[in-house]
């Protein structure tokens, strides 16, 4: 798992991200209680920074997403996760073995 911070100082403001490999791959994303729903947007970029897909763009209205990986777009390497809310932009680094 994996934690970053979403623009707040205190503990309370991680967003915690895991990846499950299966059948389909899925990346699970665990909001903390503080963060408003709202326009969200998930990213994925390539070491070089090329977008690679758009994992989510819309309405949060639950703590958690999961949203399925696919396999023909996101192969085994080093991602960068961005995820914008509320005006703010939080980046985590997380390696692919699907």
């Amino acid at each position: 798992m994996v934690n970053f911070a979403t623009g707040g100082n205190d503990t309370g403001s991680k967003i915690k991200a895991a990846v499950s490999t299966g059948k389909i791959p899925l990346l699970r994303l665990d909001f903390p209680r503080a963060v408003s729903r709202g326009a969200v947007r998930m990213s994925l970029f390539d070491e070089s920074g090329r977008l690679v897909t758009t994992l989510f763009a819309g309405q949060l209205s639950f703590s958690n997403l999961m949203l399925p990986l696919n396999r023909d777009k996101i192969g085994r390497g080093v991602y960068v996760l961005k995820v914008s809310h509320d005006n703010t932009t939080s980046e985590a680094v997380l390696r692919f073995a699907l």
